[in-house]
């Protein structure tokens, strides 16, 4: 949205309050409430969201320190998830991180965190991370690159605030996507009894059962449409899903 523009570009660093600390060196545990969620780079899903395996540091020794606040963002450091990013919420209750996370604290009149963190998930952030990560044992980008040498461009106040809006509704969009992926499986599976391949016909019996008929009434709500056959198919309808290509199911009606 911003890269063919004249805006200024700030770094991490001249907008954070903490400039690339890392995390805890201790190992995780089990949960324990009074200690807290403990955040490794694996808990960090693609979406930016929290796996649902819940553990805590080993010891309390210094974690106040690495309890994270508002205005938060955690750069994952190293290995296959770098570049990773997480933006801590409040409703996330208490929550420290390791050391291959790397947090910054975005503190600055001119931005906010939610326009910093929208801008991780942009390709040209994306791209910057495919040519800043060294190969070695794995790849890796330090706390001094992402703070000096990631350059964010920074627009207006009201144009942050839109392209702020924007990325929200693009997540929506696509969480709205992804769920319509998961109940489409989910019904491909009562036709198909187990078996996951969408290339194939599923044979329907003309008489529906009970959990087939609710199936197809979802599917035309989900915008799928009935396109009659003019094939016979010896009695039997037959339900045809495309793969890759979420706009179609086919039914053939006899």
């Amino acid at each position: 949205m911003f890269i063919k523009t004249d805006y200024k570009r700030i770094t991490l660093n001249e907008i954070s309050s903490i400039k690339g600390e890392y995390g805890l060196s201790v190992s995780s545990k089990s949960y324990d409430e009074s200690l807290g969620r403990y955040i490794r780079i694996t808990d960090i899903n693609d979406d930016g969201t929290l796996d649902t395996d819940w553990t805590s540091p080993m010891t309390d020794k210094n974690i106040e320190n690495y309890i994270l606040k508002e205005g938060d963002i955690l750069f994952a450091r190293t290995g296959g998830t770098v570049g990773k990013t997480y933006k801590y919420r409040l409703s996330d209750g208490k929550c420290s991180y390791a050391g291959y996370c790397i947090r910054f604290r975005i503190a600055s009149e001119k931005t906010n965190v939610d326009y910093i963190y929208a801008y991780t998930k942009t390709n040209e952030y994306k791209n910057w991370i495919k040519d800043r990560q060294r190969v070695g044992a794995q790849p890796n980008i330090n706390s001094n690159e992402y703070g000096n040498e990631l350059e964010i461009p920074l627009p207006p106040q009201e144009k942050q605030k839109e392209f702020i809006e924007l990325n929200k509704l693009i997540d929506k969009q696509k969480f709205n996507y992804i769920n319509k992926i998961k109940l489409l499986n989910e019904i491909i599976n009562i036709f198909l009894g187990g078996q996951k391949n969408m290339n194939e016909e599923i044979p329907i019996a003309n008489e529906l059962t009970t959990s087939q008929k609710p199936a197809l009434e979802v599917l035309e709500k989900l915008g799928y449409k009935k396109i009659p056959s003019e094939e016979e198919n010896g009695g039997y309808n037959n339900l045809t899903i495309r793969h890759g290509d979420m706009n179609q199911v086919l039914l053939k009606d006899v």
